[in-house]
């Protein structure tokens, strides 16, 4: 108890030169001078993952269909960039069946080139190239490693085929080494005439 009273004692001072000295310190608080973006822009990135969730969920024909509202214009230009956003994401994402990741790559980079997104919606579209460019790269790189991989099924098919090429070029010399030796041992045991 007797320590309660001493904290409290010792408290009430310091939370009172904390009062004097908190407005001196507000008034010396500077205001960030950057705006984040855009505030008469509207933030889509609610809309953009609600759409997500109901695009990986419907069926082939329904993503067909969405597909192909997407690709219409419009000349609102923010929905036309909000519709291509949601086309990239049609053309990137992995449940996409009309998945074309080097279109969906270039629709972002066209995206991000216009530099009039919100700072969420940017933010949002630069994630989504990212995993766009990493998907086309190791498809690339797995293309590679397949043509890679059918030149050496070819060469080890060559291979094989002048193996068995040898093998039976072997066999022929091993035969000729064979009649060469029947031919010296018959010449051998045949008496010669006096």
């Amino acid at each position: 108890m007797i320590f309660l009273r001493t904290f409290a004692i010792l408290l009430i001072p310091f939370l009172v030169a904390c009062k004097h000295t908190a407005p001196a310190q507000k008034d010396t608080y500077d205001a960030p001078t950057h705006t984040t973006h855009n505030l008469t822009q509207a933030d889509h990135t609610s809309e953009l993952l609600a759409f997500y969730e109901i695009f990986s969920d419907a069926s082939a024909e329904s993503q067909k269909n969405l597909f192909n509202e997407l690709n219409k214009p419009t000349t609102d230009n923010q929905l036309n960039q909000l519709r291509q956003i949601k086309l990239a994401m049609v053309l990137g994402l992995p449940s996409s069946r009309i998945r074309d990741t080097a279109k969906a790559q270039t629709v972002l980079q066209e995206l991000i080139q216009t530099n009039s997104l919100t700072l969420p919606d940017n933010s949002l579209v630069n994630l989504l190239y990212e995993f766009t460019a990493d998907t086309n790269k190791l498809i690339k790189n797995k293309g590679d490693n397949k043509s890679q991989q059918q030149r050496v099924d070819a060469l080890q098919l060559k291979n094989d085929q002048l193996q068995q090429k040898l093998d039976a070029l072997q066999q022929k010399l091993d035969a000729l080494k064979k009649i060469e030796k029947t031919m010296g041992d018959r010449d051998a045991a045949v008496p010669t005439k006096p």
